[in-house]
């Protein structure tokens, strides 16, 4: 299955111009996802862990499979496309969806993985992206997040 999907969200300038990436999400209608809700999150990645999370995310709940799908500009870097998400709750007060990119770093030969949980409250167009980082780090930093929703009929 294939989300026509964000390419624009991995150019600069669109991470940097939210609106831009809203009117992006308009031709990211999902191929087979007739009664999918599609999401767009904008994270805010200040901090000490700036540079571990993506600074946009997109996922799709409900394509016709009953799959979830997400994309991001990581995910992008290292798949070329969406990948599957697990969904974890959705409900009319939120969604959380959970996805691992896993990839082998440069001078690496072990593969490394990063898994993150997004947890969006549906009423608020709020979220909280938690990534869980690799090499044992045992802190799980948490970024919120602005999301915008679009309905596919």
């Amino acid at each position: 299955m294939v989300l026509r999907l964000l390419s624009c969200l991995t150019r600069p300038n669109t991470l940097a111009a939210p609106l831009t990436a809203v009117a992006c999400l308009g031709f990211a209608h999902p191929a087979q996802a007739a009664e999918g809700d599609s999401y767009l999150c904008k994270i805010d990645t200040h901090g000490p862990f700036e540079g571990t999370v993506p600074e946009m995310v997109a996922f799709v709940v409900g394509t016709d499979d009953g799959g979830t799908m997400v994309f991001d500009p990581f995910i992008n870097n290292y798949y070329n496309g969406p990948i599957d998400a697990q969904l974890l709750d959705d409900n009319d007060a939120k969604v959380r969806i959970r996805w691992v990119i896993k990839f082998v770093a440069v001078g690496e030969v072990a593969t490394t993985k990063l898994q993150y949980e997004l947890l969006f409250l549906k009423g608020q167009n709020k979220a909280q992206l938690r990534a869980k980082l690799p090499y044992g780090e045992s802190k799980e930093p948490t970024f919120p997040a602005t999301c915008t929703r679009e309905k596919w009929e």
